[in-house]
């Protein structure tokens, strides 16, 4: 067994390791929906994110794991929305089916991309809130490492 095929195997047993059902499972019981994404992107995050593999490969596996999870949101018709405003249609994106749930995805991704292409094995945000969880997905998925800043706020007593 080669190198790149030994890695690849510990990489995508410590995937499954690592994303387990029972590990992910909120307190009320219920399983979040990103574990269907990593069974079926569980592939392509392993060449993604090994920097064994050619730049070319890693490159088309990232792109592969965006088409197939960001964007695709679902429109829906808000008809009580449309008689209360008077409106004839009116339309609402949902973005809840992004891989983390916000509009934040695709320039996460870009991004992540961008950094793998240009060499960079780490990225650096700040943020607090949607993009630093959608920046952090990204980074995963292509193996980078994510530093993330955020502000704190001291509230002074008077």
């Amino acid at each position: 067994m080669s190198n790149t095929q030994n890695d690849e195997t510990s990489s995508e047993n410590n995937l499954s390791n690592n994303m387990s059902r029972e590990g992910l499972t909120l307190l009320d019981g219920a399983t979040p929906d990103t574990l269907d994404l990593f069974e079926d992107i569980e592939k392509q995050k392993v060449i993604a994110a090994s920097p064994s593999y050619p730049l070319e490969e890693r490159l088309e596996a990232y792109e592969d794991i965006i088409e197939s999870q960001v964007g695709d949101t679902h429109l829906t018709r808000a008809r009580n929305i449309e008689r209360e405003v008077g409106l004839r249609q009116l339309y609402l994106k949902f973005e809840g089916s992004n891989p983390t749930g916000t509009q934040k995805d695709r320039i996460a991704f870009a991004q992540a991309m961008d950094a793998m292409r240009r060499g960079f094995d780490a990225i650096t945000v700040a943020t607090c809130g949607n993009y630093g969880v959608a920046v952090a997905l990204a980074c995963f998925l292509a193996g980078s490492v994510l530093f993330t800043f955020r502000r704190t706020i001291i509230q002074r007593e008077s």
